[in-house]
């Protein structure tokens, strides 16, 4: 990875880590988490760590780079049946002002 590419790479990491810890996300009910607490709305998607731990991969290919969403963190990213989506790796790519294609 080129120097450019790491300094944009952790820019991404950095507004990724800055939006899952804010207390921006809506969701429709309070709830208990596994730690005890009690969040309602809008709230952070930080609960187990798991979605810290089990985040995201990058990789570098023709000068660009692949960010790929581990198989926990696409449930949080895309929503399931019980939860709204809360898309942390869009939303920051927005905020950066950077072009993306999803697959």
């Amino acid at each position: 990875m080129n120097p450019k590419q790491f300094d944009l790479f952790d820019l991404i990491v950095s507004e990724v880590l800055y939006l899952i810890e804010s207390d921006i996300w809506l969701y429709p009910k309070e709830t208990k988490r596994k730690s005890g607490e009690v969040v309602g709305s809008p709230r952070n998607i930080v609960d187990t760590r798991n979605l810290l731990e089990n985040l995201v991969s990058f990789e570098e290919k023709d000068d660009k780079i692949i960010i790929r969403i581990t198989d926990y963190s696409v449930y949080v990213h895309e929503g399931t049946s019980l939860q709204p989506p809360r898309a942390f790796i869009r939303e920051a790519l927005d905020n950066l002002g950077l072009d993306y294609i999803e697959r």
